[in-house]
């Protein structure tokens, strides 16, 4: 009986003391500089056509490579902020630690994703750390669609 309990009492400090890979560890240390930036690489301000594809890529660093906490790329209507067609990562959280995160994704300018002729979109792109709002860098870039 003691053998057992003793086993016991060892797999369960196990199971303490490992942590589940679904566990998260924040290095978040609110005096930290993390000189946040954000690039749009992709795509450029050159006038579209319907039915385009375009190639979007976002860059954000953290220049002092402290961890990239959140991130978000969207493409909206110029003239409407909240008709959004696109919103990407899915989840915003990605916790980068190794100070960068790049977002890679095609998208077709098509009535079907939300896109329409002879109108004006935003691509912006958006970081902020661990919490909402906090060192928050936002850039963004038009294109027309003809």
């Amino acid at each position: 009986m003691k053998n057992y309990l003793l086993c016991l009492l060892v797999v369960s400090s196990l199971f303490t003391a490992c942590k589940s890979d679904d566990e998260e560890t924040h290095d978040h240390d609110p005096n930290a500089s993390v000189d946040y930036s954000a690039t749009i690489m992709s795509p450029d301000t050159e006038n579209k056509k319907m039915d385009e594809e375009i190639h979007i890529h976002a860059v954000w660093e953290s220049k002092t490579k402290q961890t990239v906490h959140h991130v978000k790329v969207k493409i909206y209507n110029k003239a409407d902020n909240t008709a959004v067609v696109y919103e990407k990562p899915k989840e915003a959280h990605v916790h980068k630690e190794n100070g960068k995160h790049e977002l890679h994704d095609d998208v077709t300018l098509s009535t079907e994703n939300g896109f329409s002729s002879n109108s004006d979109w935003v691509v912006e792109a958006k970081t902020w750390g661990h919490e909402k709002g906090e060192n928050e860098v936002v850039k963004t870039m038009e294109f027309h669609i003809d």
